[in-house]
């Protein structure tokens, strides 16, 4: 694998106007639908226990109670808690597409991207991708899944490895630097 430092980046694809708003709106509905929303409480109708009142209303002294599975005891339902719900959010394809391309944009711009060949030649070994990584959380970019790559990079926690087609606007901001697989604009340009 090495650096190609005479590769052309596509001008209609790394050369749009970036836009903070739409870039903060593709992060957050990224995070939004990575959200399980299965976090659940037990209500006072669902705790098991009796619904028998736990003494009489009157002449006790102490304050007029129903069931022991009220909310205000210990081991009784909790009020207003959490249930299960969707936090999935859409975004239209197009405003997903541009901010992809602005948040490119921004890196290329940061000269944070740096388009290499030779990746698919690599043998798989670990300390040969860590002594070309210069900075931690980096995001490799590739034309597809290609094996041995993914076996060198998966013991090393700081790097990130992503086909084009699953390339997401909140990974290439997350990342500090990305390396760019040469051979991806042919895909590149039938997908965006």
């Amino acid at each position: 694998m090495k650096i190609n430092e005479d590769y052309q980046f596509n001008k209609d694809f790394f050369k749009v106007e970036v836009s903070p708003k739409l870039l903060a709106q593709a992060v957050r509905v990224y995070l939004a639908n990575k959200r399980q929303g299965t976090q659940s409480t037990l209500t006072r109708t669902n705790v098991t226990g009796t619904n028998k009142k736990m003494y009489k209303q009157k002449g006790t002294g102490h304050a007029r109670h129903s069931t022991a599975k009220s909310p205000t005891f210990v081991g009784g339902g909790v009020a207003h808690g959490p249930h299960p719900r969707d936090f999935s959010l859409n975004l239209p394809q197009k405003m997903r597409q541009l901010a992809l391309k602005g948040a490119l944009t921004a890196k290329l711009k940061d000269k944070k991207i740096t388009a290499v060949s030779g990746l698919d030649k690599l043998t798989g070994k670990t300390k040969e991708l860590a002594g070309l990584i210069k900075e931690n959380n980096t995001l490799i970019v590739t034309n597809g899944m290609i094996k041995d790559l993914v076996q060198a990079g998966r013991n090393l926690s700081e790097v990130t490895i992503m086909p084009f087609s699953d390339l997401n606007a909140y990974e290439v901001l997350k990342a500090r630097s990305i390396l760019w697989d040469d051979q991806i604009m042919k895909v590149a340009k039938k997908k965006v």
